[in-house]
């Protein structure tokens, strides 16, 4: 009896080359054949824009964001969205989105800010290997009808 585990990035990757009958690969780690790096980069494009939408297991509520020494606030390369409570901070004073690595203040024109903001809503990318097995299957099924095509 085989023990069932949770899918690795190189086994959504060969589901994905499957679809074409191109053998599978033993790694993805070095130079792999023209197919194989196609298929990683479809798998890590619809990631990408699969956790973008925000879902249960990569959006944190709660997330303190605090200011620099510049008065910015600095974003982590791995936050995809951004959203503070509106019962907390008025529209009018802060309307914010990210700019490079920061938030940027639409309502004020300025990427910086006298205050630090908490009970913030942040949407994370999360490596593939940390999602759940629901997302990792519906991301690799999606992939490869991309890729398919």
């Amino acid at each position: 009896m085989t023990t069932q585990t949770r899918t690795t990035e190189l086994e959504a990757v060969n589901t994905i080359l499957s679809t074409i009958g191109e053998a599978p690969l033993n790694t993805l780690i070095g130079s792999l054949p023209v197919d194989g790096t196609i298929a990683k980069n479809v798998l890590s494009e619809v990631g990408r824009e699969v956790q973008s939408q925000g879902w249960h297991f990569n959006t944190h509520y709660k997330v303190t964001l605090s200011r620099d020494t510049n008065n910015k606030i600095p974003l982590a390369t791995n936050i995809v969205r951004v959203e503070l409570d509106p019962r907390l901070y008025s529209k009018n004073d802060y309307d914010i989105v990210q700019r490079n690595n920061f938030l940027f203040n639409l309502a004020e024109n300025k990427d910086t800010f006298d205050k630090n903001f908490k009970d913030v809503t942040a949407v994370y990318l999360l490596p593939f290997d940390e999602i759940p097995e629901q997302a990792k299957r519906y991301i690799t099924i999606r992939s490869a009808r991309i890729f398919h095509d």
